[in-house]
């Protein structure tokens, strides 16, 4: 069996997440934290995906 502490840890990331996926995780996990009664939990959670999908703030202002 390999050992982990000898596998080089560019070998092992995982490719990037795009926004979309990354959101919808975030809402996945925040559902879960609601139905266990950790609403404080599944309010950061819809937070944190609302602003993964937001424009970056320099987008934001340039257009107006």
């Amino acid at each position: 069996m390999t050992q982990l502490s000898r596998i080089a840890p560019s070998s092992i990331a995982s490719p990037p997440i795009s926004p979309l996926m990354l959101s919808d995780h975030l809402l996945r996990l925040a559902e879960e934290a609601d139905s266990v009664g950790l609403r404080g939990t599944a309010e950061y959670l819809l937070d944190l995906a609302s602003e993964v999908l937001d424009e970056p703030a320099a987008a934001r202002i340039c257009t107006g």
